[in-house]
C-alpha cells in the first residue's frame, strides 16, 4: 500500500488481535499491525519516539504503549518483557519473560564465595540469616541460558504514520522454545503495570499502616496474581518516597508529627549549645499549625538535675558528641480524643507498655472514659525507660506545655498500675494539678497478679486438694475486690469488720482443709494479704472514694485492654516496627476510634425513638443511658419508702442486694463476704438539691433508685417542689436535671434531660 493509504488504515477503529497468529510470515499479505495513533500518537521528532519519561523527555507515549503491551501479556497469559533495540535499529525487542538474556545475573559467572547463608531444617529463619550479628551474602540466583534462550520474539517500531509491530519480511517468532510449559498465572504480576487508579487505591491501603501483607491480600483478591510483599515493600519505600536515605526514624518521626494538622506534640532534647556552653534540656511543642513551636529550656531548673547528670551519662556511654542533638521523649495527642478527654476528664488511666517498637523506646499511654463507657486514648508518649526523670517531663512539662493541666483539675480519679516509679512522679503532678483526684490503684494488678506472684499455685496442696485449694484462692480474691467495689464496705467500720472476717476465714478449719492440712500454705497467703495488698489500702478501698465521679472504676482492665487491642489491631503496632511506623499506626487507630464514636453518636441524635423502651426519657438520651435508667427503674418494687420528715425520707431494701446491678461473679452460698443491711437516706437541702447516702449520683452522674422511689412518693401525696433536684459540677460544664414531682406519677420515670451523653 501507499503511504497515503497506510494513514487513512491507521485512522481505522482499532480491533484486539492476537499477535502470535500474525507473527512468522502466518499472514503474508499484512506488513504492519498498526497501534491506535489517536491513543499512542507517534512523536514530532522520530528520534525521542523510545525515549521514556525517566531520562526528562516529555514524551510518555511510549511508556504507555509499554506498560500497555507487557500487561496484555501478562493477562494472555504469556508474559513478555522489552529488550534493547532491534538489531537494524529503530525499534524495540519483546522477548520472553521466562527465558531471555536481558538480565545481567543471567550472563555473570557463579560465585564461589563460602560465607553465604546457611539452611537448617529446623528454626531456618533465624539460625541461618546472621553470624555474629551480621547479616551474611544474599544466594541469588539466574536463569539458565547456556542452552539456548526462548525464541518469542516481535518487534515495534515508529514511523510518521504511528508505532507499529514490523511483519517484514516473515518478522517475529511466535513460538515459545528451550523451556518447559508453565503456568503463567502463578507468575507475580510487576506494579509498574498498575494503572493509575490502581495504584492510588493500593497506597490508599498502604496509607492505612496495616503493612504490605493486607495489600498483598488486597492485589490477590483483585487481580488473581501474588506480588511478593518485598515488591510492594519497595514501591513505597523512602526511594519511591522521596525521603532522603540517610534520615534517621527520629527525624521521620519528628516530621511525621509536624505535618499532621490533627496532631499536637511535644518532644524532649538533649540540644547542642553554640560556642562552649554545653548542651541544654529543651522541651519544644507545637499545638497551633502555621505557628512556631514554643521552645522551653530547662536546663535551669533544680527538678531537672538529675537529668542532666544521667544524659550527660548517657552521651558518655554512647559516644554522642556535645555538637549533637540527643532525642530523649516525645508526646502527642490526635486533636478529636484530646476533645473526648476535655469532655470527660473525671477518669484517667495510666500505663507503660514495652516491646512497642525496634528503638526499645517504651510507650507511655492515657486514657479516659467516655459517656458511653468507651475507653478514649487520647494521649501517648515514647520514653526512654521507665526511671523517674522520663515520667517527669511527661508529667509537669509535657502536659503544661499541650494546654492539657487545665482540664486535669476536674479529674477525680487517677487509675495505674503498681509501678513505684509512675507512682511517684504521678503523686507530685497530683499535687500541683491533680488536686481532686484520687490517687487510686489497679486492683487488678494487686489481686490477681500479686496471687499469681505470691501466692501458693493450684497443686501446692497436692493433686487431691487442687481444686478446693483453687476454689480458696478465688474466695480470697474476690473478698478483696469486695472492698473495691460498691454495695460491700461503705464505711470504715464496715471495711474493719469484713478485713477482720477475712483472716478468721483463712485461719478457719475449712481454709485448713483446702491446703491440705498444710498450715504454711495458709501463712503464705495471710503474709501476701498483709504485706502486699493492705498496705495499698488507701489507693483502693471504696469508701474513701465513693464521692468521687469515678464510676465504679477499681481496676485497669479497659485500659489494659487498649493495650492489648493496639497490638492485636488490623492496623497493628509492632515490636519489630519503627518508631515513625508505630506511630503512624496509633494515630490511625485512634482517628478510627474517633470516627466510631462520632459515628455513633449522630445516629443516637438523628434516631431518637427507642422502640424497646417506653419511658418518656428515651428521646432524649443515648441507648446507653436509657439502658441504666430501665435499671433503675426495674428495682423500684425492692424498696419501701418512709417519709421522716418535710424534705427526708428514709428507704430500706427488702432483699440485701446491693449494688443495683448484682454482682454474678460472687456465690452467697459458696463465698463468704460480708453483706451490709443498710437504710437509705434522701433529703432535699434547703437549696434544692437532692442527696441519697449511697452516693450513686455522686459516682456516676444518674440519679439512683432511692431518689426515684421519693419521687414517686411524693407524687402520690400531691408535693410539687417543681425544683432542682440533682445537680453536678462537672468541671467542664454543669448538668442540671429538673424534676417535677407530680410529672412522676404519669410518666413513672426518674428523670427527665435533654442532656445527650456521648
Amino acid at each position: 500500500m501507499t503511504a497515503l493509504e497506510g494513514v487513512e488504515k491507521a485512522k481505522e477503529e482499532p480491533v484486539d488481535i492476537d499477535i502470535c497468529d500474525y507473527l512468522s510470515g502466518q499472514k503474508t499479505q499484512y506488513s504492519r499491525l498498526n497501534f491506535s495513533p489517536r491513543k499512542y500518537p507517534p512523536p514530532a521528532d522520530l528520534g525521542l519516539a523510545f525515549k521514556t519519561s525517566k531520562k526528562n523527555h516529555t514524551n510518555t507515549t511510549w511508556d504507555d504503549l509499554r506498560t500497555h503491551i507487557v500487561k496484555q501479556s501478562y493477562k494472555t497469559r504469556s508474559p513478555v518483557i522489552c529488550s534493547s533495540g532491534s538489531s537494524g535499529g529503530g525499534g524495540k525487542k519483546f522477548v520472553c519473560h521466562t527465558l531471555n538474556d536481558t538480565n545481567k545475573k543471567n550472563k555473570g559467572r557463579k560465585r564461589e564465595d563460602e560465607d553465604f547463608r546457611e539452611t537448617h531444617l529446623v528454626n531456618d529463619g533465624e539460625r541461618g540469616e546472621r553470624e555474629n550479628g551480621r547479616s551474611l551474602p544474599r544466594r541469588t540466583s539466574g536463569q539458565d541460558i547456556s542452552d539456548g534462550k526462548c525464541g518469542l520474539l516481535f518487534t515495534v517500531k515508529c514511523d510518521e504514520i504511528g508505532y507499529h509491530i514490523t511483519l517484514f519480511r516473515s518478522a517475529g517468532t511466535c513460538m515459545h522454545s528451550h523451556h518447559i510449559k508453565y503456568n503463567y498465572s502463578d507468575v507475580s504480576l510487576p506494579l509498574r503495570l498498575l494503572e493509575e487508579n490502581e495504584f492510588k487505591e493500593l497506597k490508599n491501603v498502604h496509607d492505612t499502616q496495616a503493612g504490605e501483607g493486607l495489600c498483598k491480600a488486597y492485589l490477590f483478591a483483585k487481580t488473581g496474581q501474588l506480588v511478593p510483599r518485598g515488591k510492594i515493600a519497595y514501591l513505597f519505600g523512602s526511594k519511591a518516597t522521596g525521603d532522603a536515605d540517610f534520615a534517621s526514624d527520629i527525624d521521620k518521626l519528628l516530621s511525621y508529627l509536624e505535618d499532621e494538622k490533627d496532631i499536637v506534640h511535644a518532644v524532649f532534647w538533649d540540644m547542642a549549645s553554640r560556642g562552649n556552653d554545653g548542651c541544654r534540656l529543651v522541651s519544644k511543642c507545637k499545638c497551633v499549625e502555621d505557628e512556631d513551636p514554643i521552645v522551653t529550656d530547662l536546663t535551669a531548673d533544680r527538678s531537672m538535675k538529675k537529668v542532666v547528670a544521667m544524659v550527660r551519662e548517657d552521651r558518655k556511654e554512647r559516644n554522642i558528641g556535645s555538637n549533637q542533638n540527643l532525642f530523649l521523649s516525645v508526646m502527642w495527642g490526635e486533636k478529636e480524643n484530646l476533645r473526648y478527654f476535655k469532655m470527660y476528664p473525671e477518669t484517667v488511666f495510666v500505663d507503660v507498655t514495652s516491646h512497642s517498637n525496634n528503638k526499645k523506646y517504651h510507650l507511655l499511654t492515657f486514657s479516659c472514659k467516655s459517656g458511653t463507657n468507651k475507653q478514649v486514648l487520647f494521649l501517648k508518649a515514647w520514653i526512654p525507660n521507665q526511671r523517674r526523670f522520663s515520667f517527669r517531663w511527661v508529667f509537669k512539662y509535657g502536659m503544661e506545655s499541650l494546654g492539657l493541666h487545665h482540664y486535669f483539675k476536674y479529674t477525680e480519679l487517677i487509675m495505674k498500675d503498681g509501678d513505684p516509679q509512675q507512682h511517684n512522679e504521678i503523686q507530685n503532678f497530683m499535687v500541683e494539678y491533680l488536686t481532686n483526684a484520687f490517687d487510686g490503684a489497679c486492683g487488678w494488678h494487686l489481686v490477681r497478679q500479686g496471687c499469681l506472684r505470691d501466692c501458693p499455685g493450684k497443686n501446692a496442696a497436692g493433686k487431691e486438694y487442687a481444686e478446693k485449694w483453687e476454689q480458696f484462692l478465688t474466695h480470697v480474691k474476690n473478698w478483696l475486690y469486695s472492698w473495691m467495689r460498691p454495695g460491700y464496705c461503705e464505711t470504715e467500720d464496715e471495711y474493719k469488720i469484713s478485713k477482720e472476717l477475712l483472716f478468721r476465714y483463712i485461719s478457719s478449719e475449712s481454709a485448713l482443709q483446702a491446703a491440705g492440712g498444710h498450715q504454711q500454705l495458709l501463712d503464705t497467703v495471710k503474709r501476701w494479704v498483709q504485706n502486699k495488698v493492705i498496705v495499698s489500702e488507701n489507693h483502693f478501698l471504696f469508701y474513701l472514694r465513693k464521692h468521687k465521679r469515678a464510676f465504679h472504676t477499681y481496676c485497669s482492665n479497659g485500659h489494659e485492654g487498649t493495650n492489648f487491642g493496639m497490638k492485636n489491631h488490623t492496623i497493628p503496632l509492632k515490636a519489630n516496627g519503627s518508631m515513625t511506623k508505630n506511630a503512624k499506626a496509633l494515630t490511625m487507630q485512634a482517628s478510627l476510634k474517633a470516627a466510631e464514636m462520632n459515628a455513633n453518636a449522630y445516629r443516637n441524635v438523628i434516631k431518637p425513638n427507642k422502640k424497646w423502651s417506653k419511658l418518656p426519657t428515651a428521646p432524649y438520651v443515648t441507648p446507653f443511658a436509657e439502658g441504666l435508667v430501665h435499671a433503675i427503674m426495674d428495682r423500684q418494687d425492692l424498696y419501701s419508702v418512709r417519709r421522716v420528715g418535710e424534705r427526708e425520707f428514709e428507704i430500706k431494701c427488702s432483699i440485701c442486694v446491693e449494688p443495683f446491678i448484682a454482682d454474678h461473679s460472687v456465690s452467697e452460698d459458696k463465698c463468704p463476704i460480708p453483706r451490709f443491711h443498710r437504710i437509705r437516706r434522701v433529703v432535699v437541702d434547703d437549696d434544692g438539691v437532692c442527696r441519697c447516702s449511697c452516693c450513686y449520683f455522686e459516682q456516676v452522674g444518674i440519679p439512683c433508685p432511692h431518689m426515684a422511689k421519693c419521687l414517686i412518693l411524693c407524687s402520690r401525696s400531691g408535693t410539687d417542689f417543681s425544683t432542682q433536684m440533682c445537680q453536678c459540677d462537672g468541671g467542664v460544664s454543669t448538668i442540671t436535671l429538673r424534676i417535677n414531682f407530680l410529672a412522676m406519677v404519669i410518666s413513672h420515670s426518674c428523670f427527665t434531660t435533654s442532656v445527650i451523653m456521648m
